[in-house]
C-alpha cells in the first residue's frame, strides 16, 4: 500500500469521525439556537406590545371622538 493511499485513509477515517462528532451534538446545540430564536421573538413582541403599540395608540385619531389627540388625518 503507498503512502499517499495512506494518508488518503487516515483523512477520510478523520472526516467520518468530525462527523459523527459534529451530528450527535447537533441535536442539542439545535435546541439551542431554537431557544434563543424564542427568546428573541418574544422579546421583540414585548417592546411591539409594550412600547409600540400604546404609542400608535396615542396617535391615533377616530374621527367623531374626544379620543384625538393630533388632528392629523390617518
Amino acid at each position: 500500500m503507498s503512502s499517499a493511499l495512506g494518508y488518503a485513509l487516515v483523512a477520510a477515517l478523520g472526516n467520518i469521525v468530525g462527523a459523527l462528532a459534529v451530528t450527535r451534538r447537533a441535536a442539542r446545540e439545535l435546541a439551542l439556537i431554537e431557544h434563543f430564536l424564542a427568546f428573541g421573538a418574544g422579546f421583540m413582541l414585548a417592546v411591539a406590545l409594550l412600547e409600540v403599540l400604546p404609542e400608535a395608540f396615542k396617535r391615533w385619531c377616530w374621527p367623531g371622538t374626544w379620543r384625538c389627540t393630533s388632528r392629523s388625518t390617518p
